[in-house]
């Protein structure tokens, strides 16, 4: 052993003699730092075990090592109690070990750490089912959502479970009268009324890109009906000129699948190209951005690439990679990036070969102060494995994770090197915000008569510019609320709002803009309902 394991290792001790001396599930970010100087480790000698011990434990996991899966997890979260990944891992190991031997004690800690990794990470779809799946006794014996492991069987019964549950429903509702209503409800998401008779149609959802030709937006939507008895759905697209609202195309995505096929549910933009997946369906599929024409799906890629051969089994969305499984069960991973294809050996040999290295990248991060009403941002820098972060495949989400966790609540978030200066934002909320400016909706005042604010704010804390809301979206004057879960991107000089539902007139409606960065004045902006378009 090493003198830097040797360190690592006391370092751990003591944090963990401490952590039960206090009585506290994890130490304050100075309390670590202190340990740490006083044994002599580094940040970056940090972030880099952590980031070791992160990787040993999904690969234990992978081939079901629960024990020393569940060793490594702890090693990380004695490093990072707030490690999303290193959570669910852990509650994934106990998840396995109790489907293998039923000791109520590994349910009890699959249950706490997937509660804990949903505090870490609210939006972490896995950690919500695993929870589900838990609750329900039933599903004792189904394997939990874990890198690499997927039981066929598990996906026809979940299908033909919600199947008949959904037909006994829509049998009551008839009977009652009530049909009208179970087809809205059928509905993700507010948008186009649903019709009393047999079928409805449902605009789901609006998506913006820029690509090499300019900017495009998709509206995409879905019918449900009954055809011989059977619940169906369709999907459809319209590809949209957001500056006059022109309908340059429309694309049928599906034709009457079953009505739980939910490819279209999931989508992302990467360069010229929209992918929708599904890791429940274990598959996707791409289309162009200004055609709508298909240019990848698991076809497309069996031809490309000589080791899919043989047909690809199984497709699953993993940040910026597709875990691909061959019908052989030969496993792959894809980054529609650089459309490049290699195995998870070779990830994980590159990804540990980085860590002796310490060849990675910066990447920032935004995070608020925790007062109640007075908010202030500051930016901080880190080390990633570029593995985790591609440069531009992952920045439109990489700067909005754990923005509403604040300083106080992780240990551990790199150098500062920015902040909104002396600026405070009432009840400030962060848009979008990268290693160069923030985007921050805010209140004017505390009371009733406050109005929401849009604000600029350099990484220098200066403010660039400040409009009150209302006056930057002409097109939805009589704007009361505007929704704080736009997906955004940024494109040059200025950022696109997608997907972003906001009420006029006590009616919902889907919207999307661009936003200049360095005026912001809206260059476009679009809303289906608005323009009362047919779809």
């Amino acid at each position: 052993m090493g003198e830097l394991e040797r360190s690592l290792e006391a370092f751990i001790q003591k944090v963990l003699q401490i952590q039960k001396a206090k009585d506290e599930r994890h130490l304050s970010k100075e309390d670590m730092e202190s340990i740490a100087h006083n044994l002599g480790i580094s940040r970056t000698e940090l972030r880099m075990a952590e980031e070791s011990s992160l990787i040993r434990g999904e690969r234990y996991l992978r081939y079901q090592n629960y024990e020393d899966a569940i060793r490594e997890f702890e090693q990380v979260l004695a490093l990072n109690p707030t490690n999303a990944f290193a959570l669910y891992g852990m509650a994934s190991a106990y998840r396995s070990r109790w489907d293998k031997n039923t000791k109520a004690a590994d349910r009890t800690q699959a249950l706490h750490y997937a509660r804990l990794g949903l505090e870490a990470d609210p939006s972490y779809d896995p950690a919500y089912r695993l929870i589900s799946d838990l609750k329900d006794e039933r599903k004792r014996n189904q394997a939990p959502e874990t890198p690499g492991i997927r039981r066929e069987q598990f996906h026809k019964r979940s299908l033909l479970s919600n199947f008949v549950s959904v037909l006994i429903i829509l049998v009551i509702s008839i009977f009652m009268g009530g049909s009208y209503h179970f087809f809205q409800t059928l509905a993700s998401r507010p948008g186009l009324e649903a019709s009393v008779a047999q079928s409805s149609e449902q605009i789901t959802a609006l998506y913006s890109a820029h690509g090499s030709r300019g900017a495009i937006c998709w509206v995409s939507s879905f019918k449900r009906e009954m055809v011989n008895g059977r619940l169906v759905r369709s999907d459809r697209a319209s590809i949209i000129n957001p500056y006059n609202g022109q309908i340059l195309g429309k694309v049928l995505l599906t034709d009457q699948q079953d009505f739980t096929y939910a490819l279209w549910d999931n989508v992302k933009v990467i360069g010229d190209r929209i992918y929708a997946y599904d890791n429940t369906l274990l598959d996707f599929e791409a289309r162009d951005i200004y055609t709508g024409q298909l240019v990848e799906n698991r076809e497309i890629l069996s031809n490309r690439f000589s080791e899919l051969r043989s047909g690809i089994g199984a497709v699953e969305e993993s940040g910026n990679w597709f875990k691909i499984t061959t019908r052989e069960g030969k496993k792959f991973l894809y980054n529609p990036e650089n459309s490049s294809l290699i195995t998870e050996e070779q990830k994980i040999l590159s990804q540990e070969d980085l860590l002796h290295k310490q060849d990675w990248i910066d990447t920032y991060q935004w995070y608020q102060n925790q007062h109640e009403h007075r908010k202030q941002f500051y930016l901080f820098k880190k080390k990633s494995s570029p593995y985790q972060h591609s440069s531009e495949f992952y920045i439109p989400t990489l700067y909005r994770d754990n923005l509403d966790f604040g300083l106080n609540n992780l240990y551990w978030y790199g150098d500062k090197v920015g902040s909104s200066g002396d600026q405070i934002f009432l009840n400030g909320i962060m848009l979008y915000g990268d290693q160069e400016l923030c985007l921050i909706q805010h209140d004017s005042e505390i009371g009733p008569d406050a109005y929401p604010i849009l604000s600029c704010v350099s990484a220098h804390g200066k403010v660039l510019w400040e409009k009150k809301v209302s006056d930057t979206f002409p097109l939805g004057a009589q704007l009361s609320e505007l929704g704080l879960n736009p997906e955004i991107t940024r494109s040059s000089g200025y950022i696109m709002l997608s997907n972003h539902w906001r009420k006029i007139n006590d009616q919902d409606f889907l919207f999307g803009c661009a936003i200049d960065l360095k005026t912001g004045d809206v260059r476009w902006e679009y809303s289906p309902q608005l323009f009362r378009q047919e779809m």
